[in-house]
Parts: structure tokens; C-alpha cells; sequence
């Protein structure tokens, strides 16, 4: 991978910067994982054969979408740089369709499960955008290996705060 010729030296300010993007972003993702199946089965009413499907197409989508969303962000650059952009608008779309996720509207339970599908699909795809360019971004903040782990060590520190 071409990385950038790049001072060795992180900030501390970059460093609690990768912490506090994987605390927030894993948060979310814990928050989702450790609830959603009792919601969608004991508050939005639909079936746990359902949500199943739910959770099988999402998986389906995510092994197509991911590598599709990393050649994207691979060959673009933002105006903050190639990955930077990304990181500044994704999480106010995590927080959004993580709301999403956990409304119940007052419709017919076939409408419900539709419901459940396109948000929870929506959900895993806008992770998707925020999660490519944090684990990315390490590999072009430094060309220095030992600032990289560094910096990785500090993601997952925040990662499993979050948690």
C-alpha cells in the first residue's frame, strides 16, 4: 500500500482522535448488536424467523458492499485527503440510522418487517462508509511502522471501551 511521506510523529491530539472515532463508533455497534433482535421481536412485533432473514440478507449485502465501498474510497480523494473526509461527515449517518433502527412505526407487521429490513440494511452499509477509513487511515497518517501500531493499539483500546 503507497503511503505518504509523512513525519513519523502523531499528534496526542490524533491519537485520543483514533480513540474517541473507535469508542463512538463501536458504541454504536454494540449498542445495535446487543439489542436489535429483542426489539425487532418483542417490540416492533415481527418474527425471530424474520429478523433472521433480516440479519442473513445484511450479511449477503455487506460481503458485496464492503469491497465495493473500499475500491471507491481506495481510487478517491476528499478534500481533507483520502480518507479524512469520510471520517468527518459517517458518524452523524451511524447516529441517524442507529435512531432509525430502534423507531417503531405504527404500521401492518409486513410493513414492519420491511421496515426493519431497509433500516438495519441502511445501518450496515452507512457502518460500512465510517469503518473502511478508520482502520485505513493509520496506513496513511505515517509512514512509520511503529506509529501505525501505535496508532491501531489506540483505535482498539477505544474499540473495546466502546464495547
Amino acid at each position: 500500500m503507497k503511503t505518504n511521506n509523512v513525519p513519523g510523529k502523531v499528534s496526542r491530539r490524533e491519537y485520543l482522535g483514533y480513540f474517541s472515532y473507535g469508542f463512538g463508533q463501536c458504541f454504536s455497534y454494540g449498542l445495535l448488536g446487543s439489542f436489535i433482535l429483542f426489539f425487532y421481536t418483542d417490540i416492533l412485533g415481527i418474527s425471530a424467523l424474520a429478523a433472521s432473514t433480516i440479519f442473513l440478507i445484511a450479511r449477503v449485502w455487506d460481503a458485496v458492499n464492503d469491497p465495493m465501498v473500499a475500491g471507491f474510497m481506495d481510487t478517491r480523494r476528499t478534500k481533507s485527503g483520502k480518507f479524512k473526509g469520510y471520517l468527518k461527515f459517517a458518524p452523524l449517518f451511524v447516529v441517524i440510522s442507529t435512531i432509525l433502527c430502534f423507531f417503531s412505526p405504527d404500521l401492518a407487521i409486513q410493513w414492519k418487517v420491511l421496515y426493519a429490513a431497509i433500516t438495519y440494511i441502511l445501518w450496515g452499509t452507512v457502518y460500512t462508509v465510517s469503518d473502511i477509513p478508520f482502520w485505513s487511515v493509520s496506513a496513511v497518517i505515517t509512514n512509520d511502522p511503529q506509529t501505525r501500531t501505535s496508532l491501531v493499539t489506540a483505535a482498539n483500546l477505544g474499540v473495546f471501551a466502546g464495547m
